[in-house]
């Protein structure tokens, strides 16, 4: 048995009042310790007390349950002077109830009256084990079998996943009868219920078995240890009873060749609603999950008539069957009774489907393309599915591509033949095949068949190519390239590969062994109809990246086999393209103030070769923070926001030259020590209004002895040091720019 929280033995608790000459009995009504059906208020008597009052902790009393419930609770003065009424809301669930009275809740003739408790039981005290519905015994239906735990029943159960013994319900001849065991949310109890559902309603008459193993279930206490619970097996006598009278559509009168809407019909009510939030599963022949909807989302209600759909047709053979168990449904606001969904699908025969490159072909030049035919058909629709080639191996395959949807399947205007391009091409000689799943496409009540067309592949000659600025050099700023062809033969891009695009990589990546590319970061892309031919070129493009690589690293021009088709027979090889980001590319931005300074409160940016700047967001904001070389990191100072705020500094663009920003730091640094602004990539667009801003560190240098420029410069002269304009020191002044040396301008050509 569980135990109960609180045990008092005695029905009336005496206590006695500090300082009281005589004591005084506090009496209940309902007494302490009883078992009500609800509990709203309780009238206290203090006996032996001329007259009780409200202390100072009268309004610290509380009701509490076992099952979680708490709330607070008042006090008023009731029909006689040694009487008190405790008043609160009123509660009916079951549960173990506690009321806590602190010291001083309540005086006796100026007494303080000591801390005291009262205890009440609503509904029965639970046994241990498992409650199961229905109950073992004679039953006319077996749809849907509910299991908690009696200890705690507002706990949802588990099962313990790996277990060697499950739950089984056993037929009368001691085959199992498949079931689906699901832990599933009820919206109208609030917490998680264990189903054992059968996926076809059992009306056969004889004698079912439940059987629960020990320690297949559990639960999680407040502290969140497991509690096993017992196991159980139960004898269910199944009567023939009658379901729920119902017409559906489709039916198991009459076979179907496909199924997407399934309407289910109550001809003698007025109403149907849904009772549960639960999911209905549609299965093929008790074995294969073919759908599920949740009756609060998947199915719509009007009147005497629920209706379910599926997003794609089904239209494999066999037979069907949606189990609706009891209570599911309101029918005229009274549960339903189970009942199941039964209809049959019987294939027609398959679209005829011709597959250009054929079975057993033999197959070259370009490879990224099929050609789909229905000889026998001139009305056929695409079913948005997928389409892939793939190139075979010895102990993987490699999809080349995958065509989805009207942007890479293409139909042609005499209804029959479809043009399938691949995202991508083949590029080694070999084996390779198509696959076209089952009911891509489509005629009246005709689909065609799942398919795979095996071929061999001979890849052409690929052409090569030059670009300018020549792999491996080391540039400022890695971002504007041009692609030349060799000869007099029309180049082309090819456009039917729809979703490629050429990529700049920060870092090196690699492909794996799935042809997938792994390692370095994606810094930008280009789109096929970002390429720009060269007016008056047969064979020179241009590629301009929005975001340029300016940060001192390896970058990697990634341009995919096939991008470019030279006179329609042969594509450009597979390049990958190193270059190098001196580092030097980022300056430029020239700050203010750009030498050392006293303090730093002010600061001015204005960004060389730029006619203007934008905020790219409404929320654009930097930081400021102090560089700190002992550490693995530096230490931040504070917010700069684009909009004004009490705790945040300010940055603005300005008015008279838009494309400078000012910045009012929210509070004046004085610390000496090196500081920068850091502007993260998405705080400005140039002046284009598209390419976002790739200087994200902008230095300064705070030195509180410095009491003027002057003095500044003349330390400057003592150790020959050189800065940019933007305030950082710099070894040597090798880059051509603008310098300060010994506090004079130093121009480098």
């Amino acid at each position: 048995m569980v135990k109960r929280l609180y045990s008092l033995a005695l029905m009336c608790l005496l206590l006695t009042s500090v300082n009281a000459q005589t004591p005084v009995e506090i009496s209940a009504d309902p007494a302490d310790g009883s078992t009500v059906e609800k509990l709203s208020s309780i009238v206290l008597t203090f006996v032996g007390a001329d007259e009780v009052d409200k202390g100072s902790k009268a309004s610290n009393v509380t009701i509490t349950s076992d099952q979680g419930y708490s709330a607070g609770a008042t006090l008023d003065y009731g029909t006689d002077a040694n009487q008190m009424v405790v008043s609160f809301t009123e509660v009916s669930a079951d549960g173990l109830y506690t009321l806590d009275f602190p010291a001083d809740a309540f005086t006796s003739t100026g007494a303080t009256i000591p801390a005291f408790q009262l205890t009440y039981r609503i509904g029965q005290e639970p046994a241990e084990g498992l409650l199961i519905a229905p109950s073992e015994g004679t039953v006319t239906w077996l749809s849907d079998i509910t299991i908690k735990a009696a200890a705690a029943p507002d706990k949802g159960v588990s099962t313990t996943y790996g277990a060697e013994q499950t739950i089984k319900l056993l037929a009368p001849d001691g085959n199992e009868v498949v079931a689906d065991v699901n832990s599933i949310y009820d919206s109208s109890v609030g917490y998680s219920t264990l189903h054992v559902t059968p996926r076809l309603l059992i009306t056969t008459p004889g004698e079912y078995t439940l059987v629960v193993p020990d320690g297949y279930l559990y639960y999680q206490d407040a502290d969140y240890n497991r509690v096993e619970l017992p196991g159980a097996t139960l004898k269910y006598n199944v009567l023939t009873g009658e379901q729920q009278a119902f017409t559906s559509v489709p039916s198991k009168d009459q076979a179907v060749s496909q199924f997407q809407t399934l309407t289910i019909t109550f001809p003698g009510a007025t109403t149907v609603k849904k009772n549960s939030s639960r999911s209905i599963v549609l299965y093929q022949d008790a074995e294969t999950w073919k759908g599920s909807g949740s009756l609060d989302y998947n199915f719509t209600y009007e009147a005497n008539t629920m209706t379910y759909s599926v997003y794609s047709p089904i239209i494999d053979a066999g037979h069907y069957t949606m189990n609706f168990p009891e209570g599911c449904l309101l029918i005229d606001d009274a549960p339903c009774a189970p009942f199941m969904v039964e209809f049959d699908i019987v294939e027609n025969e398959p679209l005829n489907m011709v597959v250009t490159p054929a079975e057993g072909a033999s197959v070259d030049g370009i490879l990224n393309s099929a050609v789909i035919t229905f000889p026998d058909c001139d009305d056929v629709t695409y079913n948005p599915s997928s389409i892939t080639l793939y190139q075979a191996g010895d102990t993987h395959d490699t999809a080349i591509g995958s065509a989805y949807g009207t942007q890479s399947t293409v139909k042609q205007d005499d209804g029959k033949t479809f043009v399938v391009n691949f995202p991508g091409i083949a590029t080694q000689s070999g084996n390779y095949y198509i696959t076209i799943p089952k009911n891509a496409f489509s005629a009246g009540d005709r689909y065609n068949a799942e398919t795979k067309v095996s071929f061999t592949y001979t890849a052409p000659e690929a052409a090569t190519f030059a670009v300018t600025p020549a792999p491996e050099s080391t540039l400022d700023r890695v971002q504007d390239f041009t692609i030349s062809f060799a000869g007099d033969e029309e180049v082309t891009v090819n456009t039917s590969l729809t979703s490629a695009s050429v990529q700049l990589y920060k870092g090196i990546p690699h492909k794996n062994e799935y042809g997938y590319l792994t390692g370095g970061s994606q810094l930008s892309s280009l789109s096929l109809d970002k390429i720009q031919k060269v007016e008056g070129k047969k064979g020179d493009f241009t590629l301009s990246f929005p975001v340029p690589g300016v940060e001192k690293d390896d970058y990697a021009l990634i341009i995919p086999a096939g991008i470019f088709l030279v006179a329609g027979r042969t594509y450009s090889q597979t390049d990958t393209l190193i270059f190098r980001a001196s580092g030097e590319g980022v300056d430029k931005i020239e700050a203010t103030p750009a030498l050392p300074v006293k303090t730093l409160k002010n600061i001015s940016l204005t960004f060389v070769n730029e006619t203007s700047v934008q905020f790219q967001t409404n929320y654009a904001s930097a930081s400021l923070y102090r560089c700190n070389p002992e550490a693995d990191y530096d230490t931040y100072v504070e917010s700069i926001s684009a909009s004004k705020s009490d705790w945040s500094g300010y940055v603005y663009i300005d008015e008279t030259q838009p494309n400078k920003l000012n910045i009012e730091l929210l509070n004046e640094v004085s610390e000496a020590g090196e500081y920068y602004i850091q502007l993260t990539t998405y705080f400005l667009y140039m002046s284009d209004g598209t390419t976002p801003n790739t200087v994200n560190k902008v230095y300064f240098t705070v030195d509180p002895t410095a009491t003027a420029i002057q003095s500044v410069e003349q330390a400057r002269q003592q150790d020959d040091r050189i800065y940019t304009v933007s305030g950082t020191q710099v070894q040597q002044a090798t880059r051509p720019g603008l310098y300060i040396r010994n506090g004079k301008k130093l121009l480098v050509k």
